[in-house]
Formats: C-alpha cells, structure tokens, sequence
C-alpha cells in the first residue's frame, strides 16, 4: 500500500520515505508525478478562480440592469405627473391669451 493514514490523520507516504516504490522506481519519480498533479490542480484552480471571477462581474452588472428596471415604473409615473402638469400649464395659458 503506497497511501495510509496514521492515527494523527495525516497522509503518509510510506514507500517514498523508504527511496523506492514497490516495483523498484526511486522516490523522486513519484515526487515529480505528485508535482505535476500539484501544478495540474493549480492551474485547474487559476481557471476556475478566473471564471469565478467573470462570473461575479457578470452578475454585478445583471443586479445593477435590474435596479434601472425596477426604477423604470416609478421614472415613468414621474414623467407622466410632470407631463399633465405642463399640458395644463399649458391649457391655463392658452384659456388666459385668448381672453
């Protein structure tokens, strides 16, 4: 068995510690196979963090689009309010030059 855990929880690996493995390969081909998986995890990390990262920037911009949607109704019943009062400004002054 390459792999064990002790009763600490940690991981040994016993036969690296011994300088070979069991089919006669030294310990450093085994390290050198671990740091390629390392910087195979590392590198799928980075991407990952990337599209994480793209992801968060997405969706800052979707909540801002909705804020201005959620606004929208209000901004129009404003405009609405202003616009009958300028007609009738409008209505009052007009009913004042033709007297």
């Amino acid at each position: 068995e390459v792999v064990h855990r002790g009763d600490d929880g940690e991981v040994a690996w016993s036969q690296c510690l011994s300088g070979e493995t069991t089919d006669g390969t030294r310990a450093s081909a085994m390290e050198e196979m671990l740091q390629a998986q390392v910087e195979q995890l590392r590198s799928r990390l980075q991407s990952a963090e990337e599209r994480a990262d793209t992801a968060e920037r997405s969706l800052d911009v979707a909540e801002r689009r909705v804020g201005e949607l959620a606004l929208l109704p209000a901004q129009v019943a404003l405009q609405q309010t202003e616009l009958r009062a300028c007609r009738a400004l409008i209505d009052e002054l007009s009913a004042r030059h033709s007297q």
